[in-house]
């Protein structure tokens, strides 16, 4: 355990982030999970705060194995070891899914009104990159919007995968980079789940404040 909650882990993350607090970002939760954090980030940073929507695609005899992740926008980004899958396993999944996140975007658009990342400080932040594909997915979507810089923020990942997502953005920022990487639970003494409720709570909470932004 490194960390008391998300919370907690947040303020700390925040503080290696905090000299781009000059430059006005936006920060985004790549997950639920990610939001508390990216929430405290925030807050320190004085900066937009929004969730970005991405999901995971499972192997079919696997759950627990990831063979690629898509975004929002529909782009799918497709890990190496998912190449031997059907065509049209990949194609049925990702319409699924991607129906999902568009019906979940429409949802947290009633908040507030789209802004885009045009020319801005784009800092993407997850609580735990075990693997890569979930944040390359979201650097995707954030590059087509034509942002300033991109920046990924994580409390622990491997150092490969930092390796491969140091070639897609500006700045990877770890706090801790284990040999063997545990679940991400095991980082934190209290790490509830964070359902779409709490998504939406906190996306209040900041549209209130005036610092969130959906797209």
């Amino acid at each position: 355990m490194l960390f008391k909650n998300r919370e907690e882990a947040g303020c700390v993350l925040a503080q290696r982030l905090a000299p781009y607090k000059s430059q006005k970002p936006v920060v985004l939760a790549v997950s639920n999970g990610a939001l508390p954090m990216a929430q405290k980030i925030a807050e320190v940073l004085q900066a937009e705060l929004d969730v970005i929507l991405v999901k995971k695609i499972a192997a079919p005899a696997d759950p627990e194995f990831t063979i690629g992740a898509l975004s929002e926008s529909g782009e799918f980004h497709l890990a190496e070891m998912g190449g031997g899958l059907s065509r049209q396993y990949l194609e049925n999944r990702a319409k699924a899914e991607f129906a999902k996140l568009i019906h979940k975007r429409k949802q947290y658009s009633t908040l507030k009104s789209p802004v885009g990342l045009n020319k801005k400080t784009v800092i993407i932040i997850d609580e735990g990159i075990a693997t890569s594909e979930t944040v390359l997915a979201a650097i995707e979507y954030v590059r087509r919007q034509n942002p300033e810089k991109i920046i990924v923020g994580t409390i622990v990942s491997t150092f490969e995968t930092i390796k491969s997502l140091k070639k897609e953005c500006d700045e990877v920022i770890v706090l801790y980079t284990p040999v063997l990487f545990s679940s991400v639970g095991t980082y934190f003494e209290k790490c509830p789940k964070v359902t779409n409720k709490d998504v939406e709570r906190i996306l209040i909470e900041e549209s209130k404040n005036g610092l969130v932004c959906l797209y």
